[in-house]
């Protein structure tokens, strides 16, 4: 956003926005019993951060208190929808940070729903949001295992307006 803002320092007609857009759902299509493609939309890496669909186990980060946190998934597809349709707005709509949902829900309810899919359980484990950001800080490789710690944490936080949009 800072080199967006200072591109609109040097033209003042350009106009910019962040698009605030949670988790991509399509994370939970890896591991499909069938044609895991279509749901990934072409994901080329899993994340089995939190769900490891394939091997039916879950990490789900606590927050600070101890809680399951809410956490905002998007449909990939939906993405580009609703870019589209912001690229259409009158020049002096955009607004500087845009968010959109396409569902918020809590960690411990898509474990429910890929158990549903599945037909089976998930082994669930439990991560206090203390010994995430431990494992954070002494993290040394930058993408893909410190990234992932670091959103792990912002979900843990659970708070609106960063890993929760209302």
């Amino acid at each position: 956003m800072d080199a967006c803002r200072d591109a609109q320092k040097q033209n003042s007609e350009l106009e910019i926005a962040g698009f605030h857009i949670g988790l991509f759902m399509n994370y939970l299509g890896f591991g499909a019993s069938h044609n895991e493609e279509d749901p990934v939309h072409g994901i080329v890496f899993e994340w089995p951060v939190v769900w490891d669909m394939k091997n039916m186990k879950a990490r789900t980060p606590l927050s600070p208190e101890g809680n399951i946190p809410r956490l905002l998934l998007t449909e990939l597809s939906d993405v580009g929808r609703f870019t589209a349709a912001a690229c259409l707005l009158p020049k002096g709509a955009w607004r500087e940070e845009f968010n959109f949902v396409g569902e918020t829900t809590r960690m411990d309810e898509v474990v429910n729903i890929i158990e549903k899919v599945r037909g089976r359980k998930m082994e669930v484990s439990y991560r206090p949001y203390k010994q995430i950001v431990e494992e954070e800080a002494k993290e040394t490789v930058e993408w893909p295992n410190k990234f992932w710690l670091q959103a792990e944490i912002v979900h843990a936080l659970d708070k609106t307006g960063e890993g929760v949009i209302v």
